[in-house]
């Protein structure tokens, strides 16, 4: 880098230690915390006098490594994120990219490395790997990619790497839960990339048609736990107007939700904690038509029966859909947080960040599907290659995280999804929280063919799916158990 550059780089990280004092648990600078954030190994930025929560404190490696830090990375072309950034090497104002660049500035000059980032995809990955060669440090891959690079061997069980704290909170929880085979761990999510959270669904809607309507305070609606699809339709109606007079619905008038039905149904099932392929208590994922067959029907046809009769839902497919929400023509839409920043810079309405209703009110969470996210794993190499790996990502993911500073790439993203053109939308502050901490990631062990055909059903309004169900049960449990076996793990 640039002298200037660097210069820049240390009084940027100079404002960031200063805000790390006060935000261990993402409180502004002003509050007393109960926590305090740590840089370093473990050591306090705070007073010894300071209370501390034994699960906020980083236990990050002291040794200086003087090497490169090599990412394979399948995404950085890829248009469906925020942004793809992963390294910056100069400070440009935008919210981003400065989270990034003070990381990386953090991370090279602490362990005296070299953070390079290729474009490469997995199976490039794969067949570098298998020919005996170790050129990547870790690599990126979707959840649908990640199943070839399971088979070939390639990833490094990520339980096993002692310099990860993989229960520490700038881990992704949910993604460990999710992503287990057996007692293994090959892949997962963190706060060192935004890609988990970036392409997880949320509930947008319309502030001002809320209003008009007298909806009430969905934000508290939320948090008290009652934001169930029942509710999601009940308003949805509400906001039905054949603005032109022609006797039906299209984009030409207002509805309740506009949305393409493969997305709205995925987000809506995984809402109702009925994803087509689930997680067992023993660490095996399963197909959930077949395991919960009556369940999973029930929520199929009551989906059908609130969105499909009374025309509150318009499957008229994204482009149109966000258009239309743009334009204040739908009360809600299910989209990707990836397009808050798109629809605020391209919309003069004010919008607000909802969870993805619940099945029922005494279900236990809401639920908030990130289907085909770009999730991390550890190339597989000696012990010293690895433990290397694991220290410099624990290292990032904390350094990303709201427990290091305000400054860091996760908030950083919050503030990026919540600003508006007057004042930031704080009222959306808990919820983007709250989908932070539940997202449901799809563990794509059959493909996408199984989901399809499902969503396909919902589309066709076709309530026998009885019969669809019959005719793949077999099939699709077959092929989990043949892919448990591909990886090693045994299906009893």
């Amino acid at each position: 880098m640039k002298i200037t550059t660097r210069f820049l780089a240390l009084f940027l990280l100079l404002l960031m230690l200063v805000s790390a004092v006060g935000c261990a648990n993402g409180t502004s600078d002003e509050t007393t915390p109960d926590t305090t954030a740590v840089v370093g190994s473990g050591e306090s930025s705070a007073s010894d006098e300071t209370t501390q929560d034994p699960a906020l404190i980083p236990n990050l490696s002291d040794k200086v490594f003087n090497r490169t830090f090599t990412i394979a990375s399948g995404y950085v072309t890829d248009t469906k994120y925020t942004s793809t950034l992963i390294v910056s090497d100069e400070t440009t104002g935008e919210t981003i990219n400065d989270a990034v660049f003070a990381r990386t500035v953090l991370l090279e000059d602490k362990y005296k490395i070299d953070i390079i980032v290729e474009d490469v995809k997995p199976d490039a990955v794969i067949k570098v790997h298998t020919s005996g060669e170790r050129t990547y440090d870790i690599g990126t891959a979707t959840l649908s990619e990640m199943t070839s690079v399971l088979q070939k061997g390639t990833a490094n069980d990520l339980k096993t790497v002692e310099s990860i704290e993989l229960e520490k909170p700038w881990w992704d929880q949910n993604a460990n839960a999710r992503f287990a085979t057996g007692s293994k761990l090959y892949y997962t999510f963190s706060d060192f990339f935004i890609t988990g959270i970036d392409n997880s669904r949320a509930c947008f809607f319309n502030k001002q048609l809320a209003e008009d309507l007298n909806l009430g305070n969905l934000y508290q609606i939320a948090k008290d736990g009652t934001w169930t699809v029942e509710l999601f339709h009940e308003m949805s109606l509400k906001a039905l107007s054949d603005l032109n007079g022609d006797g039906k619905y299209d984009s030409n008038d207002r509805v309740g939700i506009a949305e393409a039905a493969t997305q709205f149904y995925e987000v809506l099932l995984t809402g109702c904690d009925m994803e087509v392929v689930q997680q067992g208590s023993n660490n095996i994922p399963f197909y959930s038509p077949a395991e919960k067959s009556t369940e999973f029907t029930e929520v199929y046809i009551k989906l059908l029966d609130l969105f499909t009769k009374d025309n509150n839902y318009l499957n008229i497919g994204n482009t149109t859909a966000v258009d239309m929400f743009r334009g204040g023509n739908s009360l809600f839409i299910l989209y990707s947080l990836a397009e808050c920043p798109k629809i605020r810079k391209n919309s003069e309405i004010e919008f607000g960040i909802m969870p993805v209703p619940k099945y029922t009110a005494d279900q236990k969470e809401y639920l908030h599907v990130s289907p085909n996210g770009d999730a991390l794993y550890i190339v597989e190499g000696n012990e010293e290659e690895v433990e290397y790996a694991g220290a410099i990502l624990e290292a990032a993911a904390y350094y990303s995280s709201s427990y290091y500073s305000d400054n860091a790439l996760m908030p950083s993203y919050f503030d990026l999804c919540l600003a508006t053109k007057n004042a930031p939308d704080m009222d959306s502050s808990e919820n983007l929280q709250l989908i932070h901490d539940s997202i449901s990631y799809t563990v794509k062990v059959l493909g996408t063919g199984y989901m399809q055909s499902i969503y396909d059903n919902f589309s066709a309004k076709n309530y026998n799916i009885s019969s669809l169900l019959k005719q793949n049960n077999k099939i699709y449990v077959k092929q989990i158990d043949d892919m448990m076996a591909a990886i090693g793990v045994t299906v009893e």
